[in-house]
């Protein structure tokens, strides 16, 4: 039995499939990603780069496993996220 696979749209990507980067802009947003991270990962060591790239794009995710392993309050990391975003350039 063959596999029944759909055809994606280009720029499309199957959930949980990383992105592909093969245009300018595809490299700035991985690029912007790459710079959000390692501020994260500065304030937030204890996160692995394995678990923020297992939340990246999702904002909740990823505020909410910050809290896990900081225990600081959910609104203070919201806001450092927020701060991280614009200085970086990258968006959720």
């Amino acid at each position: 039995m063959s596999e029944n696979r759909l055809t994606l749209r280009p720029g499309w990507r199957r959930l949980g499939e990383p992105q592909m980067v093969n245009n300018p802009t595809g490299e700035k947003m991985k690029g912007n990603w790459n710079q959000f991270k390692g501020r994260v990962r500065e304030k937030w060591g204890e996160l692995t780069d394995d678990e923020l790239d297992r939340v990246q794009g999702r904002r909740e995710q990823l505020v909410g496993r910050i809290q896990e392993r900081s225990g600081e309050a959910r609104q203070d990391i919201e806001r450092e996220i927020e701060r991280y975003s614009t200085e970086t350039g990258y968006r959720f």
